[in-house]
């Protein structure tokens, strides 16, 4: 697998995790600016579809990776992303359909409530699933950096900067404290603590991305996954939305870090 298809099931992979959070945030933000609506009729079999496909998706994830697997050799070997990429990036967008059903929904009548249950259903499956493969995004110990396809390996490693990683830990820490006081908010009813709901909203979801993106990215120079690169080229680019903290770290990334890795 090229760098450049590495970097690619990367963004791919963390667009399907942190899709059903957009949702959240985008129903949250269009919600303050309609009118309110009392519910339409049909939204009745919206739910007994979203509840439907909430049952589906597992069992659907599960049938395409089995029928993966079942594929003869010469068919695997044929697969340029790799059969294990393919039925992680499969199960994760079945994991999503919920959600996607429940944007639908929402933006031709239904209540944003319906986006928030299926999009954290989503969330969850997907991350749930992410776990379930979490093998595609370890190298293996006889090649510590290249986990590529159809024994087209490296076993060249690439130097991580500890600096930067210990810098992600600490933001992923201190966006998790940010993160709590809204939480408790919002659980109590109390007023949005960045004003406006629809702002309280982007924040909210900010920080969720900001704590998942450090600690995922943590995880994966730790286990210098092939993935990790291009997971902290990611998460230094939202970084920049975080000022000054997540600001300075993606400067000081795209500064030193990131050529000295590239080299």
């Amino acid at each position: 697998m090229t760098n450049r298809r590495t970097q690619m099931a990367a963004i791919v992979a963390g667009a399907l995790l942190f899709a059903p959070l957009i949702f959240i945030f985008l129903a949250g933000f269009l919600t303050e600016r309609r009118n309110p609506t009392a519910s339409p009729d049909w939204i009745i079999y919206a739910r007994v579809l979203s509840v439907g496909l909430v049952i589906i998706a597992p069992a659907l994830a599960y049938f395409i990776e089995r029928q993966i697997r079942l594929l003869p050799a010469e068919q695997l070997s044929q697969l340029v992303e790799g059969p294990e990429l393919i039925a992680f990036v499969t199960g994760s967008a079945s994991f999503l359909t919920p959600a996607t059903i429940g944007v639908i929904s929402f933006l031709v009548g239904a209540p944003a409530n319906d986006v928030y249950l299926c999009s954290t259903f989503s969330f969850l499956g997907i991350l749930f699933w992410s776990w379930r493969r979490r093998a595609l995004v370890r190298a293996s110990n006889q090649y510590p950096m290249d986990v590529s396809h159809a024994g087209n390996i490296s076993s060249q490693t690439i130097p991580l900067s500890r600096s930067y990683t210990i810098i992600l830990s600490v933001l992923g820490v201190l966006a998790l404290l940010f993160l709590i006081p809204r939480i408790i908010a919002i659980t109590r009813g109390l007023r949005p603590i960045a004003g406006s709901v629809s702002l309280e909203s982007f924040v909210l979801v900010l920080y969720v991305i900001l704590v998942l993106g450090c600690w995922a990215t943590v995880r994966l120079r730790a286990w210098r996954s092939p993935y990790a690169l291009a997971a902290a080229s990611i998460i230094s680019a939202i970084l920049l939305c975080w000022i000054p903290l997540g600001t300075a770290a993606s400067i000081y990334w795209i500064g030193w870090v990131r050529k000295k890795e590239l080299n």
